[in-house]
């Protein structure tokens, strides 16, 4: 079966254990790895108005099947995360797995097309 792309978005209190839980569907071992692995959910925050605070932090990667199923059940762990997998071109496919049924219906989907869906906007640190 083919890669699928992961898309999830985090409560912002949760990036230690979302960080964590990357590093074990990353497969991450060598140090380097482990490194990239912890700063996964910790780029671009994001909010409800696009301001600080941060309330949100995300990632989309793609990932084998196996990489897939260990990322799902570790995502469901973290309670408020919310996630959806995508086929298709990338980085934009169909939705074919989510915990949201609100997306189910959703026949293309992008990262910034999910964060649409929950009210969410990058936080833009020049306006604070």
């Amino acid at each position: 079966m083919a890669n699928r792309r992961l898309l999830v978005v985090v409560p912002a209190s949760l990036a230690s254990q979302a960080n964590q839980a990357a590093q074990v569907w990353d497969g991450a071992e060598t140090s380097e790895e482990l490194a990239a692995s912890s700063a996964t959910f910790g780029g671009l925050g994001f909010s409800s108005s696009g301001r600080l605070p941060t309330t949100h932090l995300g990632c989309s990667a793609v990932l084998t099947e196996q990489s897939l199923s260990i990322a799902l059940g570790l995502l469901a762990g973290l309670e408020g995360a919310f996630w959806a997998t995508l086929e298709g071109p990338d980085p934009r496919g169909t939705v074919v797995g989510t915990n949201r049924p609100a997306l189910a219906s959703q026949l293309s989907l992008d990262f910034d097309g999910l964060l649409v869906e929950f009210g969410l906007a990058p936080v833009d640190p020049m306006i604070g």
